[in-house]
């Protein structure tokens, strides 16, 4: 039964490790195109979540706050 499930994880783990290889995350597989976009959306992502949190900061103590911020952003 050990052996079973020692097996078993090992087909997982390289089944896991070719759908990775599959999705082009293999970094030999990545050109400089793709990488400058997501080395842009990073930065992208990185700057939404920093002004989400100076948001949450500034509004901390009055919960309609965000609620009108994200009423305004989304409409």
């Amino acid at each position: 039964m050990k052996k079973l499930l020692t097996l078993l994880a090992l087909v997982s783990v390289s089944s896991g490790a070719l759908a990775l290889g599959g999705f082009g995350l293999d970094s030999n597989l990545i050109d400089d195109q793709q990488k400058q976009t997501i080395t842009v959306k990073a930065k992208e992502q990185r700057e939404k979540r920093a002004a989400w949190d100076n948001l949450r900061e500034e509004c901390k103590d009055q919960p309609s706050c965000i609620y009108r911020e994200l009423k305004q952003r989304y409409q």
